[in-house]
């Protein structure tokens, strides 16, 4: 097969042989360059100037993430005021994620006084064992007084 000349960079290059006829340009580079300066109406400028003369907010702008917050802030209900609310039908983790939000994730141990505790070495533990929403009944544990609290108040029930 006979080479071809690039008609955007001018080089020359080898077709293959299904595309040889309609092949202009060399690389999808220069194709795309060229398909550019052909459509100049179709690029990604013109677009955006469209967008902001008809108040189509550009996905990703500033006044796009302010306006899509603003909305959401309307919208969002928290508590008992939203649609899903289970009061104390609720699950194991989401009650204690409820927990979380309402009193916070400190650091330290109530029974030893140890600090620095994060993630998995320390829990939120429910005093009474009923998991309902009551505030007071929780307590904030490291991993080893939590053992040793519920160990006791196994060894008191039986």
């Amino acid at each position: 097969m006979k080479p071809k000349i690039c008609i955007n960079c001018g080089k020359e290059f080898t077709p293959g042989k299904r595309n040889y006829a309609r092949a202009l340009s060399c690389s999808a580079y220069c194709n795309l360059k060229q398909y550019r300066a052909k459509n100049p109406g179709k690029s990604a400028k013109v677009k955006r100037e469209w967008r902001r003369r008809n108040g189509v907010l550009e996905r990703g702008s500033i006044e796009h993430r302010l306006a899509v917050s603003a909305k959401n802030k309307e919208v969002v209900a928290r508590g008992e005021k939203h649609k899903l609310w289970k009061g104390d039908n609720v699950g194991y983790r989401a009650l204690h994620r409820w927990v979380e939000g309402q009193l916070g994730k400190p650091d330290g141990c109530e029974e030893c006084g140890r600090t620095g505790l994060t993630a998995r070495k320390i829990h939120w533990a429910n005093m009474s064992h009923q998991y309902k929403r009551d505030i007071s009944d929780w307590k904030r544990l490291c991993v080893k007084c939590h053992k040793q609290y519920d160990i006791r108040r196994l060894s008191c029930q039986s």
